[in-house]
């Protein structure tokens, strides 16, 4: 027989290798199967006893072949799994009120406004930085300030009520206070007059000693008359009144002002717990802190802190105490 030309041996190599890539494209999906070699006689063509180097080609590729779809596989199942998580336990927050009022949410120290409502000046209270970004609070804490402002000038007429910061509009920290961030706190100033008992606007807040003087100051004098009218005004206010930061000294001479102006046993001691210097913070000997507790409509989403007042029955609980009491009794955080 004749002996095929080197044109035809080179024919037959590529119909091998053809063979062999398409074997491949076949099985590439089989986990454990070999490289496909397909041997061919052809007369006066004697094969290479060695490896066929297609061969060696082709399992190279294979190899390669199938790591590349394991790690495209596992790809895909984590995408999946993640995708299950996310689907299945979808994140919900708590009801909104959904009434168009104020809503305070969380901490009086780690919070924020929603729908804040904006106190302005009127013929009974007034600011003491009137372009401060910080005069939004709660509808209940914004109608409690203008009642008791009410209160005190049809009790006493003359004088109006200096307010200080409330809340930025969206609620959150801003300095220099570490409260201040749910609409739920608020500044306010002492009422003053002169030597000659005339009351004063004044436009920053003075550090008074416990006799109701200012060093330095000669003319001013803390009005004690007025300044327990706007402490009975608040304790007593449907809006329910948490703390009332003020320096223990002028606590005591207001809680004594209350009583030779007759107030009521009772209101006296809801005063008395409620008036408070607190144990981390300013002295405030300079201004009143007011705190609020959470309006009902607000929880759960607004959080109070400890501690509820025994005479409010029926109050959403607080939150559990966390270093807010002790042995001594509550230790209010203020500013």
């Amino acid at each position: 027989m004749r002996p095929m030309s080197l044109a035809a041996v080179v024919m037959v190599s590529a119909l091998v290798a053809g063979a062999a890539a398409a074997q491949h494209h076949a099985d590439a999906g089989a986990a454990a199967s070999d490289p496909v070699i397909v041997e061919l006689e052809v007369p006066g063509v004697v094969p290479d006893p060695g490896p066929a180097p297609g061969a060696r080609h082709a399992t190279r590729t294979t190899t390669h072949t199938k790591a590349a779809r394991t790690t495209h596989t596992t790809t895909t199942t984590t995408t999946r799994r993640r995708r299950t998580t996310h689907t299945t336990t979808p994140r919900t927050r708590p009801p909104d009120p959904g009434d168009g009022t104020s809503l305070s949410v969380g901490r009086h120290n780690r919070g924020r406004l929603l729908r804040a409502h904006e106190l302005h000046e009127t013929d009974t209270l007034r600011f003491k930085t009137p372009h401060s970004e910080a005069h939004f609070g709660t509808d209940e804490l914004v109608g409690l300030l203008e009642r008791a402002s009410r209160a005190v000038q049809e009790r006493t007429p003359g004088a109006r009520l200096t307010i200080g910061d409330l809340s930025r509009r969206g609620g959150g920290r801003f300095s220099p206070h570490r409260s201040h961030q749910s609409g739920r706190d608020v500044d306010v100033g002492f009422y003053v007059f002169d030597t000659e008992h005339r009351p004063l606007d004044l436009d920053r807040f003075y550090d008074f000693r416990r006799d109701g003087t200012v060093r330095g100051h000669d003319e001013l004098h803390y009005d004690f008359v007025r300044n327990w009218q706007l402490v009975e005004a608040l304790v007593t206010d449907e809006v329910p009144v948490q703390w009332i930061f003020i320096e223990r000294g002028l606590r005591g001479y207001l809680l004594e002002e209350g009583a030779r102006l007759g107030a009521s046993a009772e209101v006296l001691e809801h005063a008395a717990a409620i008036l408070s210097q607190p144990s981390h913070g300013g002295r405030h000997n300079d201004h009143f802190h007011v705190r609020i507790f959470c309006p009902a409509a607000d929880h759960p989403r607004c959080v109070d802190d400890p501690p509820l007042h025994p005479w409010m029955v029926g109050a959403p609980p607080v939150a559990p105490a966390e270093s807010a009491t002790s042995a001594r009794g509550p230790e209010p955080e203020g500013d």
